[in-house]
């Protein structure tokens, strides 16, 4: 699903050459340099909108408020988690992993609006806190309960967690611990293909803050309601305001202008407005406001939403001339654009919702989903190094198997592209170091996705395991060869993926990849499950799961990838803090010609 939205920068004081009618724009491309505002240089005019359809796809809703007494959206969830608590029980001390009802002591019911929020820094906390998680209480107006209290590298400690919150139920009922993952991880098991969660009322217990203390509470239990940013909750101040009766160029909303009514005297001139925007509190509630009102740049509309200049009223106590307002009129049309742009695919929108650029930009910074065109950016365009050299060179020989393009990147990346943005929601996150060292490792284990056919299958190690002198252990891990995008390999690792995920035991053959007399994998055969110089040992694996899935479907080969990466133990190195690259969509004065950078333009 295809979401657009369209962004307006004017007041530029140069655009640069590379900027032509008709040609792309990148995300981050230059632009121009920042013009002048009144006079003070380093301003631009910036304007995010699009249409009603685009909104509801962006919101979940174009119009009234985000419905509280069912769960938000599932298959759009980013940023941080919040769970709406209503009659939900806190109790004074951590139950048991599987318990639903604590026979410890309850310290209090929310019997007013609680909202939990969690947060995990995914990479991107303070030094020393990148695997943290943050768990705050919000009150139904957005205000916090106290200090929102840390857990120390929780989200290190997921993986871990999920499996012992599996292995405390009886190995009868077990929920799967990919399930269980996904409810610490996301709120709820999202994802369609894994595992229902089973019991349906497992606990996911957190300490929070409530009026008065703290204790913990199940999250999961069937009083709370989930939501996430993707949500645009009110108590983080999100309001779709569509209520401007005559649609001119003034503000009539009711909702803004009872923000701004500090006196309550239901009427509000300049100086009023002026100084109501200047509280914090009121800037945030503007901030985050989405409001429809008709474009100011169309000029066959422009009577409609100025003729009111022509009429004496107390707010305009000088009205225009008709001379005037002719002269007014010649000078606006100068600055109408709307009519030239090109014909847009959905339409320009004339009656466009409004997003506060900042705002929205810091919002979808949490989202870490990558659009084809951005997976497709991610892959080198010079595939190979020279041997020697300091530093070394690209190969830059001008053929398929040096040069890559981007029309093949995208053809490589088409049929996984999906679930491996499900795999970095999950596993990753949106954190952009995270996620450049992630498809880095991807690409090499995946030959840069490469599929030519035959032996040399995309997400099969080539040669589907078959001996070879130059890797000995394939004399060992045979039909268990590297499979999925991390190139999972013995049948050690199949099998602790399968008990992860719960996946079904096969039935009749399985699939050999490899031309030979006999299948390797039988119901009877035995297999290594490491490397025997390692101390691996022979088992029968019939009749588990059949390990072709790995490399034939798309989600057990990404998912198989973002399990591995997250059950493996890693040495720590030195632990820096992430960079925000904030500076590229920030002017800041008193740089006469700071560059303006483009906002990113179309996601998917």
């Amino acid at each position: 699903m295809a979401v657009t939205f369209y962004s307006l920068y004017m007041h530029l004081h140069a655009v640069r050459s590379t900027v032509t009618a008709g040609r792309t724009i990148n995300r981050k491309a230059e632009l121009g340099d920042a013009g002048y505002i009144y006079g003070q240089p380093s301003r631009i005019h910036f304007e995010i909108f699009c249409d009603n359809e685009s909104l509801q796809r962006f919101v979940g809703r174009a119009s009234g408020d985000l419905p509280l007494d069912q769960h938000g959206r599932a298959d759009v969830l980013f940023g941080e988690l919040y769970f709406r608590l209503a009659g939900t029980t806190i109790y004074a001390a951590q139950p048991a992993a599987n318990v639903v009802t604590p026979t410890v002591a309850a310290t209090y019911a929310a019997t007013q609006d609680l909202i939990i929020g969690l947060r995990y820094a995914q990479g991107g906390g303070a030094q020393g806190q990148q695997g943290d998680a943050t768990v705050t209480a919000y009150h139904a107006d957005g205000s916090i309960e106290g200090t929102p209290l840390r857990e120390t590298e929780a989200e290190y400690a997921l993986y871990t967690s999920a499996n012992s919150i599996s292995t405390a139920y009886p190995a009868a009922g077990r929920p799967a611990p990919s399930a269980v993952y996904e409810v610490l991880r996301l709120g709820r098991v999202v994802n369609t293909e894994e595992e229902a969660l089973t019991p349906a009322d497992l606990p996911h217990w957190r300490k929070v803050r409530y009026p008065g203390g703290e204790g913990w509470v199940n999250l999961n239990a069937s009083t709370v309601r989930k939501f996430s940013d993707a949500d645009f909750p009110p108590w983080k101040r999100w309001s779709l305001i569509d209520d401007s009766a005559d649609q001119d160029s003034r503000c009539d909303s009711a909702t803004v202008l009872g923000w701004l009514d500090t006196n309550l005297d239901h009427h509000v001139d300049a100086q009023e407005s002026a100084a109501a925007q200047a509280d914090a509190s009121v800037a945030e509630r503007l901030s985050y406001a989405i409001c429809r009102f008709p474009t100011e740049w169309d000029g066959s509309t422009l009577d409609a939403r100025w003729g009111w200049l022509k009429t004496a009223t107390p707010e305009n106590p000088d009205p225009l001339t008709e001379t005037d307002f002719a002269a007014f009129k010649r000078h606006a049309e100068a600055l109408c654009f709307w009519a030239q742009v090109p014909v847009q695919t959905p339409a320009l929108p004339a009656n466009p919702w409004r997003f506060h650029p900042r705002a929205f930009i810091e919002l979808f910074r949490r989202c870490g989903w990558l659009s084809h065109d951005e997976l497709a950016s991610t892959f080198p365009k010079y595939q190979f190094y020279n041997s020697s050299g300091n530093p070394r060179t690209a190969i830059t020989t001008a053929n398929a198997t040096y040069t890559l393009t981007r029309a093949t990147a995208r053809t490589r990346i088409a049929h996984h592209a999906y679930a491996l943005n499900r795999c970095i929601q999950k596993y990753i996150g949106p954190d952009p170091k995270r996620i450049a060292i992630f498809l880095s490792q991807v690409l090499l284990e995946t030959a840069q996705w490469r599929n030519p056919g035959g032996n040399n299958r995309l997400m099969h190690e080539w040669g589907y395991g078959a001996y070879s002198a130059a890797n000995p252990a394939t004399q060992y891990y045979t039909a268990f060869y590297g499979r999925g995008m991390m190139q999972l390999t013995w049948a050690g690792n199949y099998k602790a993926y399968g008990e992860y995920r719960h996946l079904a035991d096969h039935t009749g053959a399985y699939i050999e990849r490899r031309p030979l007399p006999s299948p390797r994998i039988t119901a009877t055969s035995q297999h290594y499950n490491a490397n025997p110089n390692d101390g691996g040992v022979q088992s029968q694996w019939a009749p588990r799961y059949d390990p072709d899935i790995i490399g034939e479907q798309p989600y057990e080969a990404c998912d198989s990838g973002g399990f591995y990466w997250i059950s493996k133990s890693f040495s720590e190195g030195l632990k820096t803090d992430s960079t925000d690259d904030s500076a590229d969509l920030t002017i800041n004065p008193p740089a006469p010609k700071a560059a303006v950078r483009a906002n990113m333009a179309r996601t998917e």
